[in-house]
């Protein structure tokens, strides 16, 4: 059995489903055997009792389990290609894979929750619950209803309707040169390290969200961007379900060269410094996909100096 979102899952988004999968596809069968039902239900775990329904805790939300047949591997799909097209099975439908069903209720964000699996013996109503409890699994909702809102509460918008807040502003002397990155994700070591480098080493983590863009003048009195850090209270990079390509600005990469391992810290640099022309506004890019799908962008604006000089301009 699995079920998605795992506690060891990045937190579920607000809009996402509750998934279960089970490899067999007659458990519903199996259980009638033994005079059982199967029943599902989520419950809050981190509150007093209030209806999950409200964002709260117990009252349990319990839910029909509509599962759909769903084939677990490539021996799978061969093996039922195999058995619909041969004549003399008569295109049956073939008695493999698993089973799969999802739920989608109203979570109050930043909660925990347990998804619980029972079977009820329907010939002793009296049973108590917990004796037909057989798989428990407990996960977290997110802050954020979906990535753009996290990357909203980042200062990005749509492309159509881009952010426009100032962002945080890190300052290089003009002399600075930063030292080549190459790509080592999934490290807090790794990041520190880079994050020595560039002389943030007291730089704070952030209470929320937060831009940065790290800045170097040039002689001529504009400035140019050499990187990006990305950073919230939970993670940005989250596998398969919000994978983070790249970052641009001015249509110029940035690329991800360090991350924690948790993807809640991300540090871009650009392979050459990006040049802001004097008295413009440059849009910033983030890249993404989502559940391995088409690329989407969030996007910024972004001012041609950090905040602090064009104030004292």
């Amino acid at each position: 059995m699995l079920a998605q979102p795992a506690l060891e899952d990045p937190p579920a988004f607000l809009d996402d489903p509750v998934r279960v999968h089970f490899s067999v596809g007659h458990l519903t069968e199996l259980l009638d055997r033994y005079h059982r039902d199967f029943t599902m239900e989520v419950r809050r775990t981190d509150v007093p009792a209030a209806p999950v329904t409200e964002g709260g805790g117990a009252l349990n939300l319990l839910f029909h389990a509509d599962f759909r047949q769903k084939l677990t591997d490539a021996v799978d799909i061969i093996l039922a290609d195999a058995i619909f097209q041969s004549a003399c099975l008569g295109g049956t439908e073939p008695p493999l894979g698993g089973t799969e069903a999802e739920i989608a209720f109203v979570m109050a964000p930043d909660a925990g929750y347990e998804l619980r699996m029972l079977a009820p013996d329907r010939l002793n109503p009296g049973e108590p619950q917990e004796q037909s409890l057989f798989v428990r699994a407990p996960f977290r909702s997110s802050r954020f209803r979906n990535p753009l809102e996290l990357f909203t509460a980042l200062g990005f918008g749509t492309p159509g309707d881009p952010g426009v807040q100032y962002p945080a502003d890190q300052i290089f002397p003009v002399e600075f040169t930063p030292s080549a990155l190459p790509a080592r994700l999934a490290d807090d070591a790794e990041l520190s390290d880079a994050l020595h480098q560039f002389g943030l080493d007291a730089l704070e983590t952030p209470p929320g969200p937060r831009t940065t863009l790290l800045w170097t003048p040039r002689p001529d009195g504009s400035f140019q961007v050499i990187g990006l850090l990305l950073e919230a209270p939970e993670p940005i990079e989250r596998g398969p379900r919000l994978a983070v390509q790249s970052v641009e600005l001015r249509s110029e990469p940035l690329d991800l060269v360090r991350s924690t391992r948790a993807g809640d810290r991300l540090l871009f640099a650009a392979p050459a410094p990006v040049a802001i022309p004097p008295d413009t506004e440059s849009e910033l890019d983030i890249v993404y996909t989502e559940n391995g799908g088409q690329q989407q962008r969030a996007r910024r604006i972004v001012l041609a100096a950090p905040v602090a000089v064009l104030w004292e301009a």
